[in-house]
Formats: C-alpha cells, sequence, structure tokens
C-alpha cells in the first residue's frame, strides 16, 4: 500500500468530495422550495380556526407538504381529541419530519470529523514512499526527488482539509436550518392547542368527566 502513496487516497477524497457537494446542493434545494413564513402561517392559522375550527384549518392547509405544515396537519387531524391528543401525534410526526430534514446530513458530519485523517493518512503513505526512495538512490541525486515526494504527500493533508472544512460548516449550516424548521412547527402546533384549550374553558362538552370513586357511588 505504501508503495503506491498518496494518489490513491487523493482519488477517494475526490469521490468524497463530489458526494459532499450533491449533498450540499439537496439539501440547499430542499430548504429553498419548502421554506415558509411563519407568521403568514400562523395568520392563515388563526383565521381559519376562528372561522370555522380546525375542520376549515385542515382544508386551508390540505395542500401543503413543507415539514411544518405537515406536522400541523397531523395536529388538526386530531384536534376534537383534545390538546393532549394532538400534542401526541404531533410528537410523531414531527419525529418523522426530522428524519427527513436531516437526511445526508450523517454523512456530512462524518466526513468533516474525518476527511483531514484520510488526508493526513494520504501524507503518512507518501512520506513512507519518499524515505523508500531515498534508501534506494544515490545520496547525490536523492535529495530533490525526496523532497518532491514529501511535497507530493503532503497535498493529501491539504486536500483532506479542503474536503472537510466545507462540510463541516455544511453540517452546521443545515442542523441551523433543521432547528428553525422544527421549532416553527412547534409554534403552529401551540397556535392550535391554545385554540383548543380556549374552547374547552367555553364550551362545555370539552369538559372533563367528573370520575366517581366506587365508595362515592355506593354512598
Amino acid at each position: 500500500m505504501a508503495s503506491v502513496g498518496a494518489e490513491w487516497v487523493l482519488y477517494v477524497l475526490l469521490l468524497l468530495s463530489f458526494a459532499s457537494i450533491a449533498i450540499m446542493m439537496e439539501r440547499l434545494i430542499f430548504f429553498f422550495r419548502y421554506r415558509v413564513d411563519l407568521n403568514a402561517e400562523k395568520r392563515k392559522l388563526n383565521a381559519a380556526l376562528q372561522t370555522g375550527g380546525p375542520d376549515l384549518a385542515m382544508k386551508r392547509f390540505s395542500g401543503g407538504d413543507s415539514p411544518e405544515i405537515i406536522v400541523l396537519q397531523e395536529g388538526l387531524r386530531t384536534a376534537k381529541g383534545g390538546a393532549n391528543a394532538v400534542d401526541e401525534i404531533a410528537t410523531g410526526a414531527r419525529s418523522e419530519q426530522k428524519l427527513r430534514l436531516e437526511r445526508g446530513l450523517s454523512f456530512l458530519g462524518t466526513l468533516g470529523n474525518n476527511a483531514p485523517f484520510v488526508g493526513l493518512f494520504g501524507t503518512v503513505l507518501g512520506i513512507i514512499n519518499a524515505f523508500r526512495e531515498l534508501g534506494g538512490a544515490a545520496m547525490s541525486s536523492a535529495g530533490p526527488k525526496i523532497m518532491a515526494a514529501i511535497s507530493e504527500a503532503l497535498v493529501a493533508t491539504a486536500v483532506g482539509l479542503l474536503v472537510a472544512i466545507p462540510a463541516v460548516v455544511a453540517f452546521n449550516y443545515f442542523k441551523g436550518q433543521v432547528k428553525r424548521v422544527l421549532t416553527q412547527s412547534d409554534s403552529l402546533i401551540h397556535e392550535l392547542k391554545a385554540h383548543i384549550h380556549a374552547e374547552e374553558a367555553l364550551d362545555p362538552v370539552f369538559e372533563k368527566p367528573i370520575v366517581v370513586s366506587p365508595k362515592q357511588s355506593t354512598e
């Protein structure tokens, strides 16, 4: 393996960089495509709830496919079951959308953490190969060859850093986007639950039933 030098490591890093660029572009398009205006969606939700309740709100948001709206749709489907039911269903939907939002990010995180070590591995192989050439060459002619071999080996470390830095930056950026989307979905669910609590306070139908213990019922 050492006789090959750092060249094959450079090819590996090149392939990894292409894969990371593809993931970055796909995630950028995803977050741009499904970006929503939270304030506008809140106004739309509150207007629908005040006018026609959860049924009308469900119709208004039926065509949405952004993660926030999908979580809200699940909450609206169970709105008549009360705030606790909404909370349970929304939590499950939120977890599903989190997986959708974080697709490919584990690769970026792993690449950002390990690409420098891959490059360093290539550098070590290159230096081993350089010293092997030093042992088999005359001292008068070995100097320039050794320096050239070492400089080529160090390129692997530089390429490893070049691949890792954008991956780390992209990973942190997309993690921030995931947090933003999940926070917005939570905000919409809180708006829905606030409406349900208000309805429960005004409508006796939503009041919790009084539980009578067996001892009280026999008296």
